[in-house]
């Protein structure tokens, strides 16, 4: 369905209730619960998200590689968007930023990590907005066009936020 355009958020809830522990070192659970965590995200639940994943990456689990650097990914995110910069740095290493290059045309959450990381860790709100006419523009060109329009809504909301408290509205 994220194929189709639908977004994850718009999906039913039950799909994604979680129940007991995850095994993050089965690629089949993992990747149902990076599912859950990007729905998290999708909906603004940045800490229910945080916690998750931060549960994850010191769960001393053997987590699959390409899953690892999608949490840690969206972990990088996640702490961009709750002001944790510095932990946010320590995440955004030279592994996961090859990654996120890697894969930035064709996973729109790779521009969105790298918009985000210009914006809040760089300051730089005129690259943060190039990413998003980035996204915006190749909307239809990525695999799972729902998930784009999702990465599209999060970038703006970012941006939006951004310039909220530049204003000095704290509302």
């Amino acid at each position: 369905r994220l194929q189709e355009g639908d977004r994850i958020e718009d999906m039913p809830a039950e799909w994604f209730a979680s129940a007991g522990d995850i095994d993050w070192s089965n690629g089949l659970e993992a990747n149902w619960r990076i599912m859950c965590i990007t729905r998290q995200l999708a909906e603004h639940r940045w800490q229910e998200a945080y916690d998750a994943m931060h549960g994850a990456l010191t769960s001393g689990s053997e987590i699959m590689k390409t899953l690892l650097l999608e949490l840690k990914c969206e972990m990088v995110f996640t702490c961009l968007v709750l002001g944790k910069t510095d932990e946010a740095r320590g995440y955004y290493d030279g592994e996961v930023k090859e990654y996120a290059s890697k894969y930035s045309s064709t996973q729109s959450s790779k521009k969105r990590l790298q918009a985000a990381w210009s914006l809040v860790a760089d300051g730089d709100r005129a690259k943060a907005k190039e990413l998003l006419g980035y996204m915006q523009a190749h909307r239809d060109d990525y695999l799972m066009r729902g998930e784009a329009d999702m990465d599209i809504s999060l970038t703006e909301y970012l941006l939006h936020r951004d310039e909220s408290i530049e204003a000095g509205d704290t509302a």
